[in-house]
């Protein structure tokens, strides 16, 4: 089972690590908000459809990131680009750290939104184009895509460890803060990472189509039905999963009573069984391919 990661070369590792981990900052940033919206509707006593619609419009700025990103990858290669993401979204979670009212957060989430959008696209563009073995591609993008439980995993245990030795009011804003150490890990790992050599070829050759020319192409012709399918597909269970794990640290602090510690445990069980979700997901690739 090991023998498809032992082939990786050097380059092809360094990619895989590097999206990986930038996930799962990624997902850090992005779910840390989760932990502390039972906070915030008592610090500045922010209603519960503003706190919605902090997550709405940041989710909104993802998908702008996501294509916009992209777009611009095409163009200036993924890894530069993705260097530019993870900048964007760790800088924008410290300033969330910094928000006076629940306006200022909100700007600063769509801000973070843009760079979330765009680190968790190109990640799996990244590792599927750097894999030179097509058998193995579904494999790595499985096994990238994991690193979203361990983003989450980390918030949870940043969450209870804060609040356990800070007060509230000082707790939330720690939480934002620390975003941006593991950030800054990451960019230095993805240093010297080289483009995936099938685009470097593919605009060498002058084979690559623009951007918006390759975006155009999914809404026309046979592509048309599939990608309207595939879109309401991810959007529901996307939309399903967002509606629930944004509301259920609340829900249970708030309606349950747990404590700190008790809600972080509860939500373990949670996260774990994604992990399983997303390793199971990964190995019957492994399975289906013979690998």
């Amino acid at each position: 089972m090991s023998d498809w990661f032992r082939d990786l070369s050097r380059m092809e590792r360094k990619g895989f690590y590097g999206a990986f981990l930038g996930h799962a900052v990624d997902v850090f940033d992005f779910m840390i908000y989760s932990f502390l919206i039972s906070t915030l509707l008592g610090q500045w006593g922010m209603s519960k459809s503003t706190a919605g619609a902090i997550v709405t419009w940041t989710l909104v700025s993802s998908l702008v990131g996501a294509i916009g990103a992209g777009i611009l990858a095409d163009r200036y290669g993924r890894v530069r680009v993705l260097r530019w993401t993870i900048i964007v979204f760790a800088f924008a979670c410290f300033l969330c750290g910094l928000a006076q009212s629940p306006e200022q957060l909100m700007l600063f989430r769509m801000l973070q939104g843009l760079g979330f959008g765009g680190e968790s696209s190109l990640c799996m563009v990244l590792v599927t184009e750097m894999i030179r073995n097509p058998a193995h591609r579904g494999k790595y993008s499985g096994f990238t895509a994991s690193s979203y439980s361990f983003g989450w995993g980390a918030a949870a245990i940043v969450y209870a460890l804060t609040f356990s030795v800070l007060p509230a009011e000082t707790a939330w804003r720690v939480c934002f803060f620390l975003g941006i150490l593991p950030a800054l890990v990451v960019i230095y790992l993805r240093r010297n990472l080289e483009e995936p050599e099938v685009f470097l070829k593919s605009r060498a050759t002058g084979r690559q189509e623009t951007a918006l020319a390759g975006l155009g192409r999914l809404f026309r012709g046979p592509l048309l039905s599939k990608t309207l399918l595939c879109s309401l597909l991810s959007g529901g269970m996307l939309g399903a999963y967002y509606a629930i794990a944004t509301w259920l640290p609340t829900f249970l602090k708030t309606e349950r009573g747990l404590s700190v510690f008790g809600t972080s445990s509860y939500l373990a069980v949670t996260i774990i069984g994604s992990l399983i979700g997303y390793v199971a997901g990964a190995t019957r690739r492994i399975a289906g391919a013979g690998g």
